[in-house]
């Protein structure tokens, strides 16, 4: 399948989603990023209290087709077509590295490390190893969801999945840039910058690591640069991007874990443990985690379990939709387990941090604060990477299974030709 169908493909599965399933494109925040962008258009000015990185790509192409919600799906559309093509992209790179690469590269677990070639079985699935993690993610019933709502997760999703795709190539200054951007979109990356940038690191030789890691650093920082200081200007404190950071950070002590929700409602905090008067965001959190640790732990414990979620908490997801999301949650989150320890083992800390890095630098970031099961659909294509890697891992340690699977359809066919 060439890349030009698997773009079509997956463009024409997420079209007929949005389009044809008569689900509604809003949530609470699209109206939000949609008033910020309609300010944009008519004042030609900028509120700070939201990310702009959204807010600016609904103003163009606002500019550009009117006020058209349906254009907004489709751009998420095109998105997710293209973090498709990505993700086969870097499936095939993170395998190509992965798999012995010559008859002496695989070495027996016997005594006499006896010197091994791959079989032809074996080369055959490692070959569709990447088409399996992008058609996987064609046909994800979670990215498709958030995929139809004008939310900024699939913008962001799209951004961390181009910044990652540059760091495995080496390319530092389009890494540190598309890593910007993404936090220019959901500030909630911020954990995740360190990681990417010390993977696009180590993917430089041994004598330029340094270099690289600047020219990242740098164009990191332009990009997120003018949005810091604006807000940082309006709030007269450090703010990163946008100045609703310290209000989700007060939000994060209004989850009520007796109840295993996650309340946005400033009435919760009020309620539960009110502010002191100019008490900061942090000295607050802190007051509150010092002062309720039991409370405190199971926040963060359900914020953390929210954000993986195999089985949804949230009361509007339907019995069947919550089946769906274990049944292919569930198998996706064991194998890319299996990845990562193996990885581990391996000593290829590369693509551990490039891969398993953006999961884990989001994942801390909500565990800390607030969880969502929209969250993790910026990472969700990142997975499927790590579960067929687990696909080599297995096919290499188990070599006489697919063999012998291969000579048994082999034999089957050779039957069926028969007169």
């Amino acid at each position: 399948m060439p890349l030009s169908l698997l773009f079509g493909l997956a463009l024409c599965v997420r079209l007929v989603f949005c389009f044809a399933s008569d689900l509604t494109f809003f949530s609470t925040d699209s109206y939000s990023y949609i008033e910020t962008a309609e300010n944009l258009l008519a004042k030609g000015g900028l509120d700070s209290k939201w990310p702009p990185g959204y807010p600016i790509s609904i103003a163009a192409i606002y500019a550009l087709f009117g006020d058209s919600p349906a254009a907004l799906v489709v751009f998420n559309c095109l998105l997710e077509a293209v973090t498709v093509c990505l993700i086969f992209l870097i499936a095939r790179t993170a395998v190509l590295e992965t798999i012995p690469k010559n008859t002496n590269a695989g070495r027996s677990a016997s005594s006499n490390n006896t010197a091994i070639s791959p079989s032809l079985w074996q080369r055959r699935i490692w070959a569709m190893l990447p088409w399996l993690a992008a058609l996987a993610l064609t046909f994800h019933p979670n990215v498709l969801n958030f995929t139809r709502q004008i939310l900024s997760e699939t913008l962001a999703g799209s951004l961390l999945v181009t910044a990652v795709y540059f760091a495995l190539k080496g390319h530092p200054g389009w890494t540190g840039l598309f890593m910007g951007l993404c936090l220019l979109t959901r500030p909630s990356a911020l954990f995740v910058a360190p990681i990417l940038l010390a993977a696009c690191a180590t993917r430089a030789p041994a004598g330029q690591r340094g270099r690289a890691i600047g020219i990242a650093v740098l164009t990191l920082l332009i990009s997120v640069f003018p949005a810091s200081l604006k807000a940082s200007l309006e709030t007269k404190s450090f703010s990163l991007v946008s100045t609703n950071g310290p209000t989700n950070i007060i939000q994060a002590v209004g989850i009520d874990p007796d109840g295993y929700k996650i309340e946005w409602s400033g009435e919760i905090v009020k309620t539960n443990f009110p502010m002191k008067l100019k008490e900061g965001a942090l000295h607050y959190y802190f007051r509150f985690a010092a002062t309720h640790p039991k409370r405190f732990l199971k926040q963060r414990l359900l914020s953390l379990y929210v954000f993986f979620s195999p089985w949804p908490l949230e009361d509007h997801y339907s019995i069947p939709r919550k089946v769906l999301c274990a049944l292919f949650r569930i198998p996706t989150y064991l194998l890319a387990a299996v990845a990562v320890v193996w990885l581990h083992l391996r000593h290829r800390y590369d693509l551990l941090l490039a891969l398993a890095g953006p999961v884990a630098g989001l994942a801390v970031m909500h565990t800390v604060t607030h969880a969502d099961n929209r969250f993790t659909a910026m990472v969700e294509p990142l997975l499927m990477v790590l579960a067929i890697l687990s696909l080599v891992s297995l096919s290499t340690a188990h070599r006489s299974w697919f063999n012998a699977a291969g000579l048994y359809v082999t034999r089957s066919r050779k039957m069926v030709r028969k007169p």
